[in-house]
């Protein structure tokens, strides 16, 4: 596979020793599990590693597929020959519990049940079985209670696939809740929706042939990629109730698709994203339960394993597999560079932005959970206190990485929270608050 490296170093950087980590060479910190963290912690690591650990530079290397990743930090805790590894690979929340829990029925490893493949090394970015030390999921194991059946890589195809999920137990494990995690909806640009563009009704759905009865005046009615989805639409086209675009209403259409049909693209169960869809944005107790079973004729439904193979299925990225009308959910940051064809929507007319999810005005979020298991990092490992200092370290505002500041947010800072994954934000009052 193909790196790719980024090299960092921080300048007369705090040094803090480590009782017990002196002697140590090097130490791994292995985390794994959902993919709506893994560009976060990637991200978080080189500032964590310097300012934390007193690493005098730091190195990162991905692999091509965008689901593992590395950051070596060296010359830490003021030895030169001092070198901390952290690892995040991405798959889907529950197997981050599992795999921390010890636990694989699919035995990837094989014998080793608490291992998963993840990255080498920053100059070898193949991977291999090693320990996972902490599980990473967007919500809480008892919260996966969905089902899904399909391809493994929903258009893209692979083998047949059936998760059915009725909790996923944490008994033993110690959780960690530092962040909030951001969700958002995306759909391919071919969808097309026609609204008028100025004028006192600015925003209102229109057609061309109504212009004037819908937006005052001719002229004011213009087609662009859809920018906007509310819950309703969410909930009739993830319930697998919208066959058509054009079921709600004229104003809308697929370029190249005559049939203007709706294609889903989820996530499998298992996925945190897809629990957090389900309770924050489905609640099927007034609004629908999801699509469970792929479908190839209308209404089209794929599943996906990943957050970057959920992706591809709404860009369309190859000859085989275009998807034309598509529309699906990840993480609010995904980083659209890779997928030309997509364009992220507002959700009730807002984005999924860090201000307007701690001050009550954005609710598809999770707090996320980081999942420790004391029989493999017990308190007296250098794992465990690097897991520690971690969620220190990210339950400070002023830490959220750069590049996620305008999406994540700590927890502490969270003025209207969810108390479950079930429950709907309620005012919690920040213990950090920050501006706006």
């Amino acid at each position: 596979m193909k790196k790719q490296i980024k090299t960092t170093a921080l300048a007369g950087a705090a040094v803090l020793a480590l009782s017990g980590a002196a002697s140590a060479a090097v130490i791994d910190l292995n985390v794994y599990g959902a993919s709506a963290q893994y560009l976060f912690w990637n991200a978080a690591a080189p500032t964590f590693l310097t300012s934390v650990r007193g690493c005098t530079a730091t190195t990162q290397a991905v692999t091509t597929d965008g689901k593992n990743g590395i950051t070596k930090g060296t010359g830490c805790d003021g030895t030169a020959n001092n070198t901390i590894n952290i690892r995040y690979s991405a798959k889907a929340s529950y197997d981050g519990i599992r795999a921390v829990s010890n636990v694989d029925p699919a035995n990837t490893c094989a014998g080793q049940p608490g291992q998963r493949p993840m990255i080498a090394d920053v100059g070898n970015t193949a991977t291999i079985c090693q320990d996972v030390h902490l599980g990473a999921s967007d919500v809480a194991g008892e919260s996966f209670t969905q089902q899904s059946h399909g391809n493994l890589l929903g258009p893209n195809g692979g083998v047949p696939t059936d998760r059915v999920f009725t909790g996923i137990p944490t008994t033993g494990l110690t959780s960690y809740q530092p962040v909030v995690v951001p969700f958002g909806f995306f759909a391919n640009k071919s969808v097309q929706v026609s609204t008028c563009a100025s004028g006192a009704n600015a925003g209102n759905l229109c057609t061309t042939a109504t212009e004037v009865a819908d937006c005052g005046a001719v002229g004011l009615c213009t087609t662009g990629a859809m920018s906007n989805i509310s819950r309703e639409q969410a909930v009739q086209i993830f319930s697998g109730n919208a066959f058509a675009w054009t079921d709600f209403g004229a104003s809308y259409s697929v370029t190249g698709d005559g049939t203007n049909t709706v294609v889903a693209c989820f996530r499998h169960a298992g996925s945190g994203t897809h629990s957090t869809l389900d309770n924050a944005v489905m609640n099927s107790k007034w609004g629908g339960p999801l699509a469970i079973n792929q479908s190839t004729v209308a209404p089209i439904v794929y599943f996906n394993d990943g957050a970057s193979d959920e992706m591809k299925c709404i860009n369309g990225t190859t000859a085989t597999a275009l998807t034309p009308g598509a529309i699906g959910y990840a993480d609010g940051d995904q980083d659209l560079t890779s997928f030309t064809n997509v364009v992220a929507l507002k959700y009730n007319g807002l984005l999924p932005r860090r201000n307007m999810i701690r001050n009550g005005a954005y609710d598809f979020f999770s707090n996320q959970w980081l999942y420790e298991n004391p029989a493999k990092t017990p308190a007296t490992s250098v794992q465990h206190t690097l897991i520690t200092q971690l969620n220190t370290f990210a339950s400070n505002p002023a830490n959220i990485p750069a590049t996620k500041k305008a999406f994540w947010a700590s927890k502490g800072e969270m003025v209207w929270n969810k108390t479950t994954d079930q429950a709907y934000p309620a005012y919690v009052g920040a213990t950090l608050p920050q501006t706006p």
